[in-house]
């Protein structure tokens, strides 16, 4: 699977061919947090099947997904600390993201719900978080997505 990049002209996604990406996207929101792997093998073959070409998904799930366990009964961190994430969590994330991948499928995850403010988590907490998502990207094609209603200076 090609990786996607910025187009010289900095307006478009394209592909490292140069070949332009069609952003067809879905949103699952909870695909990470909700989904079991069946669920989500049937949910991403089906997206393949119409030919979409990314999925959008909060990593940490927006609804309630902090507090309340995934289809495997994992929390995404331990103690609700951004510090320490949950590795068992991470290693479902990492499943779905393997399996949207072999499906030829970009993921744009999100990287935290908008109920969670990021001014709020400590810049030693923030660059953990990032660091855990940088393991993902190393090992699969991801688009990330900036969220946040507000902006760190």
């Amino acid at each position: 699977m090609q990786k996607l990049r910025v187009s010289p002209n900095g307006r478009f996604l394209v592909y490292e061919d140069e070949s332009p990406f069609y952003w067809f996207g879905d949103t699952a929101w909870e695909l990470f947090h909700r989904s079991t792997r069946q669920d989500a093998e049937l949910y991403l073959d089906k997206r393949k099947s119409q030919r979409f070409s990314l999925i959008q998904a909060v990593v940490l799930a927006e609804e309630n997904g902090i507090r309340s366990p995934n289809a495997y009964g994992h929390l995404p961190l331990v103690d609700e600390d951004p510090a320490k994430q949950n590795e068992e969590y991470f290693r479902h994330v990492d499943w779905i993201v393997q399996q949207a991948n072999s499906r030829g499928l970009f993921l744009g995850p999100l990287t935290m719900p908008f109920e969670v403010d990021p001014l709020s988590i400590p810049l030693d907490c923030i660059a953990k978080m990032r660091h855990e998502l940088g393991r993902l990207k190393v090992r699969a094609a991801l688009q990330f997505i900036l969220t946040g209603r507000f902006m760190r200076r």
